[in-house]
């Protein structure tokens, strides 16, 4: 399956797994805990929840909306290209909303 997640905050393009392997069992909120680790300077212990399509966060909430596109969409090579943007809002599949929360001592929030 292959992912594209558009960042809340921002409204950019956060991360396209087109080129990673993350195989079929990964959900929409590993993921977005996968790229987090990756490119994200985040400190703390943090939880991603998963919300249905119908979650609308709030615009200051840490939230990426997440899309499964098809193997043929074409790669993102800018994710702050708003055409790019639009395109994956249009022809990919809206499947999650995976907000990042801080958590204390361990308990989420």
């Amino acid at each position: 399956m292959r992912l594209i997640a558009i960042d809340n905050h921002s409204g950019f393009i956060w991360f396209d797994t087109l080129d990673q392997i993350i195989g079929d069992d990964m959900t929409p909120a590993m993921a977005c805990r996968h790229y987090d680790d990756m490119l994200a300077n985040r400190e703390g212990p943090l939880d991603y929840e998963e919300h249905g399509i119908g979650y609308r966060p709030a615009s200051n909430e840490a939230a990426y909306f997440v899309y499964e596109a098809t193997d043929d969409f074409p790669p993102v090579e800018d994710g702050q290209d708003q055409r790019m943007i639009d395109a994956v809002e249009r022809d990919c599949k809206l499947i999650a909303i995976v907000t990042v929360c801080e958590t204390d001592d361990g308990r989420t929030h």
